[in-house]
């Protein structure tokens, strides 16, 4: 669907250094699909990159907390 094509997008942005794409493309992911484990994991990822480690880590326990 759409969630994985947004995701598929925002890892492409990210590949690309392009990170605020990839979070703005993850998070319309996150959007549709609530329960998409990976997009909630490369959002920390990226927020890690940029710095910004209180972001990273609630994006972390959001995708810990799913199955």
């Amino acid at each position: 669907g759409f969630d994985y094509a947004y995701l598929n997008t925002g890892v492409a942005y990210a590949q690309k250094g392009d990170l605020d794409n990839a979070i703005r493309y993850l998070q319309f992911a996150t959007r549709i699909n609530p329960n998409l484990k990976e997009a909630f994991q490369y959002l920390a990822n990226i927020y890690q990159q940029k710095g910004d480690a209180k972001t990273a880590q609630e994006y972390m326990n959001k995708a810990n907390g799913m199955k």
